[in-house]
């Protein structure tokens, strides 16, 4: 009998540690709730009727109270908080009607932003009077509610200790840029907000840019440094990546792009993003994202024996005193300066009109084979004729991450007047309408005797030459 009393004390003590009472949510439980700044959403309502209303008053005569007499907590259980939250009690509901009166009395705990974990809020001498729960937020932001129940003090504190609040950090955070405005700095323009917050849980940034329009130079500004602004026209996405920057920011600072004078931005969307959703969604560090990616027609920055109009967007070749041609286009650069076009197909030159044929080159930021020491051809040539008004060249896949430039090259007195420059996935390239695309040729030294041929430097060579040449406007592989 004894044994029979001694396991029936045991099996009760066993319940009053763990006889937490789980409630009923009046919204399903473990799915992202989304709050807007300061919004208010009830989640637990166990009292029944409603304040009788009379002016200015409200009585509290038509509601029936829960008596949480027996508890000492309400235990929330949550994860993947955003934004700093008041998870809140109320209780006798008289006074002012529809706002918390003298009489409306409640206890709450707050809900720190990016944790997840357990709070508890204490009950006062009001409990035999619950009236319902509410989270309200202090900021717009999401949280999973994953269950709320009443609990004792040893309960609660068991519980919080197997399940302490942990830090999390959202996938991404979006920064509200719909004030960004122009500011003059003094010969340049900037563009952007002022941004406080601790950003030190983030790898990376990610822009997205509806239109933009740069006047010869501009950069991102983020946490008192400068980054590089890949795209100077158009709409793009790029990737920043800042885990070399500060990102606990206790103060004000610049934050957007700076450019010269006479610029013009349209933001679509800015935000940080961790390290595993850029690895999860293929997003590559520096890499510019979209159906197309213009290449500006303000300034051809590179080429020889050739000259650029930005008015008329016209490439002239004015050649040499040997009536060599030239080309003109546009240099990007080698190792980390080389741009990451891994997420286009093609290059796309569209031509208001030509005066003559001529190539368009892709240049890749690879070793090539000897004996060609320390140049980087790997290109494949896209030729055109008279009158093109499209040329498409397949960027290669093995190395177009690592574009170092673009060239439109021609005879000597050739003219190219641009409508637009571009990269594109396949599906935005439109079908050239004049213009073919070529495989590399290979000649042999002998055929050389056949036209005058020059290096890819835009040099003319002799007959002993091996590599890789430009002959008669087309790239040629010399054995």
């Amino acid at each position: 009998m004894k044994k029979i009393f001694t396991l029936i004390a045991m099996a009760l003590v066993a319940m009053s540690v763990n006889a937490k009472t789980v409630v009923e949510l009046n919204k399903p439980a473990g799915v992202t709730t989304q709050f807007s700044a300061w919004g208010w959403q009830d989640w637990y309502v166990p009292s029944t009727g409603e304040a009788v209303v009379s002016g200015s008053t409200a009585d509290d005569s038509g509601i029936t109270y829960f008596d949480a007499s027996a508890y000492d907590y309400l235990v929330l259980k949550y994860k993947e908080c955003t934004m700093e939250t008041a998870f809140i009690l109320q209780t006798s509901c008289k006074g002012t009607a529809g706002q918390w009166g003298a009489e409306f009395n409640q206890c709450d705990a707050t809900i720190q932003a990016n944790t997840s974990g357990l709070v508890g809020i204490k009950l006062d001498a009001t409990k035999n009077k619950v009236y319902k729960a509410a989270l309200q937020s202090h900021a717009a932001g999401s949280i999973v509610i994953e269950e709320m129940y009443w609990a004792s003090e040893a309960e609660y504190k068991a519980d919080l200790e197997a399940n302490p609040v942990t830090p999390y950090i959202a996938p991404t955070k979006e920064i509200d840029m719909s004030g960004a405005k122009d500011s003059d700095w003094g010969g340049s323009v900037f563009n952007g907000i002022w941004l406080t917050g601790d950003f030190s849980g983030y790898d990376y940034l990610v822009y997205e840019i509806e239109d933009m329009n740069i006047v010869s130079w501009g950069k991102w500004i983020l946490f008192g440094g400068d980054a590089t602004l890949y795209s100077t026209s158009g709409s793009f996405i790029q990737v920043v990546d800042i885990s070399g920057f500060e990102r606990n920011v206790s103060s004000g600072m610049n934050f957007g792009i700076q450019a010269a004078t006479g610029s013009t931005f349209k933001w679509k969307k800015v935000y940080f993003a961790t390290k595993a959703y850029v690895e999860e969604n293929g997003i590559k560090s520096g890499g510019i994202y979209g159906d197309t990616f213009e290449l500006t027609l303000a300034d051809l920055n590179a080429g020889w024996n050739a000259e650029y109009s930005a008015d008329t967007k016209t490439i002239t070749i004015t050649g040499d005193a040997d009536g060599a041609g030239g080309g003109k286009g546009w240099w990007f650069g080698t190792g980390t300066d080389a741009k990451d076009f891994s997420h286009f197909d093609n290059v796309v030159i569209e031509f208001e009109s030509t005066t003559s044929g001529g190539t368009v080159m892709v240049d890749y930021d690879v070793e090539a084979a000897a004996p060609v020491a320390n140049r980087a051809e790997t290109a494949v040539p896209g030729t055109f004729g008279v009158g093109a008004t499209c040329v498409v060249v397949p960027l290669d896949a093995t190395n177009k991450s690592k574009v170092k430039s673009i060239q439109i090259s021609g005879d000597k007195g050739s003219t190219y007047t641009l409508k637009a420059a571009y990269v594109a996935v396949a599906s935005a390239t439109p079908e050239a309408k004049i213009g073919t695309v070529t495989a590399v040729q290979t000649a042999k030294i002998g055929e050389l005797n056949s036209g005058v041929c020059y290096n890819l430097a835009g040099q003319k060579i002799n007959a002993s030459y091996k590599g890789l040449v430009i002959k008669n406007g087309k790239k040629v592989v010399v054995k």
